[in-house]
C-alpha cells in the first residue's frame, strides 16, 4: 500500500532541489523508522559487517561519499543489499565461488562483492581513477565501456552489472554485449521503479551537488556517466529484454528483511534484481 502512494508521487517532486519531499517524509516519520530498521537488520546478522564493513563500504563509489544520516542510511541501504547478493548466489549459486568459475562484474566501483566471495573476477568501469581504486583492493580492474567491451565471445561464465544500466545511454547495446560474453547467467540490478522514468541530466547533477544533509552526495564535478538516464520499470524492462539476445529468467526486489527471492513485493526497496540468460 505504501508503495502505492509513493508511486502516485512525480519523481519530480522526488527530487526536488528544495527538499520538500524530504521534509515531509521527516515529518511523518518515515525515515526514522527505515533507518531502525535496517541498524536492526545489521545488528542482528553479524556476517552483514563482517562481509561489508563499514570501512569498506564507505569507499564503495570513490568519487562520492557514503551518505549515512536519519533520513539517507545509504552505508545501511548498501551492506545489506549486497549481502542479499552475496547470500542469494551462496545458497543457489554455488558454483560462482568454484576457483574455476570465471566472473565479470561491469559498472563495478569497488570490487567488494568479489572480496566477500574470495573470488578472482574482473572488475570493469569506464572511469580510469575507479579502476586504480579497486586494483588496490586487490581486484583485477580494468577500464571498460559497457556498450562496447572489448572481450571474446563467451569469455566468461557469469556476469554481474548492477547500477550500471541506468546510466548508460544506449542500455540495449549493454545487455547485448553482457549476452555475448557471458555462457550461463547474466545478473542485473536496476533502480526499483514502478513507472520507467527518463531523468534529466541537469536536475541528476543537481541533486549530485546538493549537501548531503539536504539529500545530495556533496559533488564538486559530475559527469554525465554519474547520473541516470533511464530508469525501467519491471515491464518496461522486460519488454526492453525482448529486443536483446538475454532470455528473462526471473526478478525481485532486494528486500532488506528478507532473503532475496523469497518475496517478490517490494517492502520498500531501491533496487530490483533480474536473472538473465544468453540465446542461443
Amino acid at each position: 500500500m505504501i508503495n502505492f502512494f509513493k508511486d502516485l508521487i512525480p519523481s519530480r517532486f522526488k527530487q526536488d532541489p528544495s527538499g520538500l519531499y524530504n521534509r515531509l517524509r521527516g515529518f511523518l516519520g518515515v525515515a526514522k523508522r527505515r533507518y531502525y530498521i535496517l541498524e536492526n537488520e545489521i545488528n542482528k546478522n553479524p556476517d552483514i559487517s563482517r562481509l561489508f564493513p563499514e570501512g569498506k563500504m564507505r569507499k564503495h563509489y570513490v568519487h562520492e561519499i557514503m551518505r549515512q544520516t536519519r533520513e539517507f542510511p545509504a552505508l545501511f541501504v548498501n551492506q545489506i543489499r549486497y549481502y542479499r547478493i552475496y547470500e542469494y548466489f551462496l545458497k543457489n549459486y554455488p558454483d560462482l565461488f568454484d576457483e574455476e568459475t570465471k566472473l565479470i562484474d561491469v559498472g563495478d566501483t569497488s570490487g567488494i562483492l568479489f572480496q566477500a566471495m574470495q573470488k578472482d573476477g574482473l572488475s570493469v568501469n569506464i572511469n580510469p581513477d575507479v579502476v586504480e581504486a579497486i586494483r588496490k583492493s586487490g581486484i583485477k580492474a580494468e577500464v571498460g565501456d559497457a556498450e562496447k567491451l572489448r572481450y571474446p565471445d563467451k569469455s566468461f561464465d557469469y556476469a554481474f552489472c548492477f547500477q550500471c544500466l541506468e546510466h548508460l545511454k544506449n542500455p540495449l547495446r549493454a545487455l547485448d554485449e553482457l549476452a555475448r560474453i557471458t555462457k550461463r547467467r547474466v545478473f542485473i540490478s536496476i533502480p526499483y521503479v514502478n513507472r520507467t522514468n527518463i531523468c534529466s541530466v541537469d536536475q541528476t547533477a543537481s541533486i549530485k551537488k546538493m549537501p548531503v544533509e539536504k539529500g545530495g552526495y556533496g559533488r564538486e564535478l559530475v559527469n554525465d556517466s554519474d547520473c541516470h538516464v533511464f530508469e525501467f520499470s519491471t515491464s518496461d524492462m522486460k519488454n526492453l529484454l525482448s529486443f536483446t539476445r538475454l532470455n528473462y529468467i526471473d526478478n525481485f526486489p532486494i528486500n532488506y528483511t528478507t532473503p532475496l527471492g523469497r518475496n517478490r513485493n517490494n517492502e520498500g526497496s531501491f533496487f530490483n534484481f533480474f536473472i538473465l540468460e544468453p540465446k542461443e
